[in-house]
């Protein structure tokens, strides 16, 4: 399928926009509030406190442990490798 340049609005694309003579021009705070839903003005705030509540708390923050010195480390090993039973 192949693009074909087309001339079916020429005759319409460069005349003015129409303006209503009967109906005012309406303003972008009337339209947007003429899209939204009457739900979401009304008790909006009530809601997220009802969701904040049953949220529950976020763990307390425990700091990192410390760092065992490497030298500690294998000490350990050392004592562990001496418990170790070889077999006889």
């Amino acid at each position: 399928m192949t693009l074909q340049e087309t001339r079916a609005y020429d005759d319409i694309i460069n005349l003015p926009h129409h303006q209503s003579r009967k109906h005012p021009h309406m303003s972008r705070r009337q339209r947007a509030a003429q899209f939204m839903p009457f739900a979401a003005l009304t008790g909006y705030g009530q809601v997220i406190e009802q969701a904040a509540k049953k949220t529950p708390k976020p763990p307390s923050f425990r700091p990192r442990p410390k760092a065992i010195p490497i030298s500690a480390l294998n000490n350990r090993s050392r004592w562990r490798k001496s418990q170790i039973r070889q077999p006889t």
